[in-house]
């Protein structure tokens, strides 16, 4: 299998800057002189979910399995008493939350279904393992840092992957 990392700092290492923001719930916070709007958190998430569904699409797949699913989604599940702001709550729509509601251990799911599992792995309202048997398999963990394993080379579409305003590298 090939590794690759998929990341939205600028280096190789993944070294986070001092000033970077890292979760959804920096909406509001100052990072660099920069305040992170909602519309700017969106933007990057919409890259990791491009970047993500072209290596699915590159790879042939219609399908992915969904194992070790856990649901801790702090504006879902209200399991403590963080408040979230009303802008990060209005990044979810209705159709988020019935993938969130409905996704169970052991689904298979299609494309569509996967762009709304990494929005919310990206949030951190769930956590789990998407994968195809011998074929693919996508991490996703804290800070953003995300990685895929691919049983052929990324290489042919490689360009194209770091074009959408990610990092995509062999590791």
């Amino acid at each position: 299998m090939k590794r690759y990392e998929i990341t939205k700092y600028e280096n190789e290492e993944g070294i986070i800057e001092e000033q970077e923001w890292i979760a959804i719930s920096d909406i509001g916070g100052t990072f660099g002189g920069v305040v992170l709007t909602p519309e700017k958190y969106k933007e990057t998430e919409d890259k990791y979910v491009k970047v993500i569904t072209r290596i699915l699409e590159y790879m042939n797949i219609q399908k992915c399995s969904i194992k070790n699913l856990v649901k801790c989604s702090l504006i879902k599940e209200r399991f403590c008493d963080v408040e979230v702001s009303q802008e990060v709550q209005e990044l979810y729509n209705e159709r988020l939350w019935h993938t969130y509601d409905t996704i169970k251990d052991g689904d298979q799911v299609d494309i569509s279904v996967v762009e709304d599992i990494v929005r919310l792995l990206l949030r951190e309202d769930i956590g789990c393992d998407i994968y195809v048997p011998y074929r693919f398999k996508l991490f996703i963990g804290y800070d953003y840092m995300t990685g895929v394993h691919v049983s052929k080379t990324l290489d042919p579409i490689l360009k194209e992957l770091n074009e959408m305003g990610l990092y995509v590298f062999e590791f």
